[in-house]
């Protein structure tokens, strides 16, 4: 999704949901940049209409939303390359799927962690441990 897409979708959203900021979908619209704009605007007004939602920050979950695109399109529609592209199995993503990569990277190492582990290097340096 390029960045006039997002700010076209934002504009659009505002209209269904005036509540919803458009400063505010903009900045969850770029964690979804990966995406075709077309999916993330389904997904936007499925969530949008359904009423468990009370913030646009909901399509960052895994839900039935992100499947709308794909129920969508027909085998004849003709298509840009990229909404044709290969898709992720788990995530329905477009290759390479994100959502994956970060799985694969682990957990994200929290403020605590770093200092323990800064701790124990501080630790074995003045005690002259190698190791």
């Amino acid at each position: 999704m390029t960045k006039p897409e997002a700010e076209q979708i934002a504009s659009a959203m505002t209209m269904i949901r005036p509540d919803w900021l458009r400063v505010s979908l903009l900045t969850i619209l770029a964690k979804h940049q990966h995406r075709p704009a077309r999916d993330v605007m389904l997904a936007l007004v499925w969530i949008a209409y359904d009423p468990d939602t009370q913030a646009p920050g909901r399509i960052n979950a895994d839900g039935p939303w992100w499947q709308a695109g794909r129920l969508a399109a027909t085998e004849t529609d003709a298509r840009p390359a990229y909404l044709t592209a290969a898709r992720c199995g788990r995530h329905g993503d477009t290759e390479p799927c994100l959502h994956c990569q970060r799985e694969d990277r682990g957990p994200v190492a929290n403020l605590d962690t770093i200092r323990r582990l800064r701790a124990e290097a501080r630790t074995q340096h003045t005690e002259g441990d190698p190791a």
